[in-house]
């Protein structure tokens, strides 16, 4: 469930850089390389993907999940202790 709070959608989804779909890569040029709004292949999601996928599951009757883990963004880069 790969977050990224920076995503923005009409960004650029292919560059050169190991985590694209963010307003600092500028836009897309086609609809092959821009940001959807749910998201896109290659990219972390945005927040709204994960609320939609949450509030889905808490509408059904399920007995349990099972959660693989690998969970943290790809952006290790950006990351510290405390965030």
């Amino acid at each position: 469930m790969h977050l990224d709070l920076n995503y923005a959608e009409g960004s650029l989804s292919k560059c050169d850089e190991p985590l694209c779909c963010e307003e600092k890569f500028g836009p897309g040029k086609t609809a092959d390389d821009t940001a959807g709004y749910w998201g896109s292949y290659g990219c972390d999601i945005p927040l709204r993907t994960l609320d939609a996928g949450v509030n889905s599951m808490a509408s059904h009757d399920l007995d349990f999940v099972l959660w693989n883990g690998d969970s943290p963004p790809h952006d290790l880069w950006n990351q510290t202790e405390t965030t």
